[in-house]
């Protein structure tokens, strides 16, 4: 969705100027967005910038959630295993 659209003579391949709302409300879902119908609805008013940037910014937040989720479980994941090496640890010495 993010990436360069061919075509859109004028809009310079925005896909928010080329698909129509089915097609842009599968793809932002797809990505992830919790805010679609605002961002559609920008887009059907003509507002395609405030559209593509109000999508980026919703885009980065599930990325960041993303890259939290991952570290947390990480975290998580290194702690469990610290406490099955101690117990390990523990009862062979």
């Amino acid at each position: 969705m993010f990436q360069a659209v061919s075509g859109g003579a004028g809009q310079g391949g925005c896909p928010f100027a080329l698909y129509d709302r089915g097609h842009l409300q599968t793809a932002l879902r797809e990505e992830g967005l919790r805010d679609v119908d605002t961002v559609l609805d920008l887009a059907e008013n003509g507002q395609y910038s405030e559209a593509c940037k109000m999508a980026h910014c919703q885009k980065i937040q599930v990325m960041k959630w993303t890259m939290y989720k991952t570290l947390t479980e990480c975290v998580i994941l290194k702690l469990i295993l610290n406490i099955i090496y101690a117990y390990v640890a523990a009862e062979v010495c």
